[in-house]
């Protein structure tokens, strides 16, 4: 089922975003010789568990053991046996593999033969969408950046947020007024999609970043992403 669960995260991207090609290559484009790296069911696994990370993260793994780590959280419901000879793989080469990462994508290479090259999309997808459904996400990570998600947690969270919006009223704009913003603890509150001229300064999101703050340090949460929309004040 799992299985499943992350191929249709796979499936969607593309449907969706349009995503640049996602196939497994070599650095010349050529589909990757299994002979001198990989199975394929480890080349396509890995690129699977990329895909989840990059979904619920909304960012790429910095290392090997981020992903490892990512795998092995009961809480995601990404852990079972399927992905455990991947995980070996991994472990077993990691002296071997070179891990790039960029603001974009993320390439996996094995002795300079790529293993898994992986465009992503979510976040920009997110950023860019003109469909607010697409925009209304919750995520929340624990002090050490995991993956932290609980129903009662979205709840009691989504729950402050509209008790503090009451004495508030929506910016008449456009009909998509609703934002991503990303809150830690070392950095505060701030736009996750960088746009300059978000007002985070104002009275409402002074407020949100207040509230945010004490609901982190309630439930122990080093960062926060979450949809809100832009508000006045009364």
């Amino acid at each position: 089922m799992r299985y499943y669960v992350l191929l249709l995260f796979f499936l969607l991207s593309l449907v969706s975003c349009k995503t640049e090609r996602n196939e497994i290559t070599n650095k010349k484009g050529e589909i990757a010789d299994s002979d001198h790296i990989s199975t394929d069911k480890n080349n396509f696994d890995l690129f699977l568990l990329l895909s989840a990370y990059h979904h619920y993260h909304l960012d790429y793994p910095l290392t090997i053991q981020d992903l490892i780590i990512f795998d092995s959280l009961s809480n995601t419901g990404l852990a079972s046996n399927r992905y455990q000879s991947t995980i070996t793989f991994l472990q077993k080469n990691k002296n071997k593999i070179t891990w790039m990462v960029t603001d974009f994508d993320i390439t996996v290479l094995l002795n300079n033969d790529t293993l898994v090259y992986y465009p992503g999309g979510d976040a920009r997808c997110i950023c860019y969408s003109q469909y607010p459904s697409e925009k209304y996400i919750f995520r929340f990570f624990d002090n050490h950046n995991h993956y932290a998600y609980s129903e009662e947690t979205e709840k009691m969270f989504k729950y402050g947020l509209k008790v503090l919006a009451l004495n508030f009223s929506p910016i008449e704009r456009e009909k998509t007024n609703l934002h991503i913003m990303v809150y830690t603890q070392k950095d505060g509150l701030r736009s996750f999609c960088d746009k300059g001229d978000l007002p985070i300064d104002s009275t409402w999101f002074s407020s949100v970043e207040k509230y945010v703050d004490a609901f982190s340090k309630q439930y122990n949460l080093g960062k926060v992403i979450f949809s809100v929309a832009d508000l006045k004040k009364e």
